[in-house]
């Protein structure tokens, strides 16, 4: 994101100028044609929206704003994938109500208040512990302790409070089948869960890469590649790209992805001589110090032979 960022304000798009001390890059308005990537599951790269996984659920969870990004984060998750709730789980729950499939029930009225918001089901940590508090029988400072089990993964310090969890439902006139569907939810969380506000910063965070690379495809590539990657999803990205990615210039060496623009305008990127086979560290420099070169024999006069002969 800082790259891209950097080659737009070198374009004159400053995304860190400022508004009441909040950066653009913050405050980036809802674009549907980005949330048409998001469907069209174009979103290598992005960030947390770039595994199968979420290819897999987003045409289904279909998100058309920042907070069903911050749910879609959040249900992604073992915890909400695996948490139990009628016929089905949490996660697909969620979606079958938000799509009309499956009309909006919830497993005992108590739970209205608390997760009307979010289909009827767990979605963030912070539900938890409203459930524990206005429905169970918690304090707010005991419901953060099992907060903080559930986010630590201490299954034995959430299991010691089902028996508090079902005498307090019980009393409230819970059928014994939704008290074990609440349990097995909360359970079901301490495999992996988020809280609210690390849900909606990665929700913001994977909406501004994908917004960059709707807006400005080239210098969030050239960023992209730019990166420290694996050689093999380095080159699942150049192929994806196709023509966009040139072949490295001598005549204009670079030591990074570029983007340039051939005769007509046409924007493209040219790939770093150091992706030439047998090319190290030292020949880059000595390459990319001494260019551009205007012809092969101003590449022979002006280069030092013997930097570039060792391959090095």
């Amino acid at each position: 994101v800082s790259d891209c960022v950097e080659l737009m304000k070198q374009k004159g798009i400053d995304y860190l100028q400022e508004e009441n001390g909040v950066p653009l890059i913050y405050r980036l308005p809802e674009d549907p044609n980005v949330y048409t990537d998001f469907y069209n599951k174009d979103t290598d790269s992005s960030f947390q929206f770039n595994t199968e996984l979420i290819k897999g659920m987003v045409q289904e969870f279909c998100p058309l704003n920042r907070q069903a990004l911050a749910d879609f984060t959040a249900l992604a998750r073992p915890g909400a994938l695996d948490a139990p709730l009628g016929d089905s789980t949490a996660a697909q729950f969620y979606m079958d109500v938000r799509n009309g499939a499956k009309e909006l029930t919830f497993l005992h009225e108590d739970l209205i208040p608390i997760l009307k918001e979010t289909n009827g089901v767990f979605v963030y940590q912070e539900s938890v512990m409203k459930f524990l508090v206005e429905i169970a029988g918690y304090t707010w400072e005991e419901s953060d302790i099992i907060r903080s089990a559930i986010a630590k993964k201490k299954q034995e310090v959430i299991m010691n409070c089902f028996d508090k969890i079902r005498t307090s439902c019980r009393a409230r006139g819970w059928e014994d089948d939704a008290i074990e569907q609440v349990c097995q939810q909360i359970l079901a969380f301490s495999r992996y869960s988020f809280n609210r506000s690390h849900s909606y910063a990665y929700g913001e965070l994977g909406y501004i890469t994908m917004y960059l690379k709707h807006h400005h495809n080239l210098e969030w590539w050239a960023s992209t590649l730019n990166l420290d990657l694996k050689e093999d999803k380095l080159r699942k990205y150049v192929s994806k790209l196709g023509e966009t990615v040139r072949p490295p210039s001598l005549k204009h060496p670079s030591s990074r992805f570029e983007v340039r623009q051939d005769a007509t305008g046409a924007g493209y990127i040219v790939a770093p001589v150091s992706v030439i086979k047998g090319i190290g560290p030292k020949v880059v420099q000595e390459l990319c110090t001494k260019g551009p070169f205007q012809s092969l024999e101003d590449f022979v006069a002006r280069i030092d032979h013997a930097k570039c002969n060792t391959g090095g």
